[in-house]
């Protein structure tokens, strides 16, 4: 992806997940192995996942393995004639990994129920992606100056929170714990 070909109608596409609900991922899937469109800091600070890709090293290019906690960046790119959002770019790659067999189980941030519901692989069955809408807009951590993290002003838009839950024995009781974690955020969909 090209940087100078994104568009966004906020200050910028970084936007650091809250450290409750880095912890609530974290509590559903047991651990986080990969948050494949972080910083350093970030994950220093608060993700603290053993794999991480940032903006350099372009997580999109990379295969990805086990427990996923994916904030991606936002904005759109212009394909062609096209215009498509940098979210649902990030959101294919997850589901390809996905049934790929690579991701485990996976906890996705993105701004509409939509983003879940369009991938481009055809035989991802899209209506059975459980989901939270939170009762209210996120507050997203942004990054100071001294590098420290601070909530920032809630987004114009309303937050999805996906989740893509283990294809084994232990999937049922992960799916449950996302319904009874995530609960206490919004409105859980399984």
């Amino acid at each position: 992806m090209d940087p100078q070909k994104a568009q966004h109608s906020s200050e910028s596409n970084e936007h650091y997940t809250p450290v409750d609900l880095i912890e609530a991922a974290r509590a559903v899937m047991g651990g986080i192995d990969l948050d494949p469109a972080t910083t350093g800091a970030i994950n220093a600070a608060h993700v603290k996942a053993p794999r991480y890709f940032t903006k350099e090293t372009n997580g999109l290019d990379k295969p990805w393995h086990g427990r996923v906690l994916l904030n991606p960046p936002g904005g759109a790119i212009r394909e062609g004639r096209r215009v498509r959002s940098v979210a649902a770019m990030w959101w294919d790659k997850l589901v390809d990994e996905w049934i790929a067999g690579r991701v485990e189980q996976a906890v996705f941030f993105g701004f509409s129920v939509e983003c879940l519901a369009t991938t481009q692989d055809a035989q991802f069955p899209v209506v059975s992606v459980p989901f939270c809408i939170p009762r209210k807009r996120i507050q997203y951590l942004q990054q100071q100056d001294d590098g420290t993290f601070v909530p920032g002003t809630a987004p114009p838009h309303a937050t999805v929170i996906g989740y893509l839950p283990p294809d084994n024995k232990e999937g049922e009781a992960r799916l449950t714990a996302f319904g009874q974690v995530f609960s206490r955020f919004g409105i859980v969909r399984l």
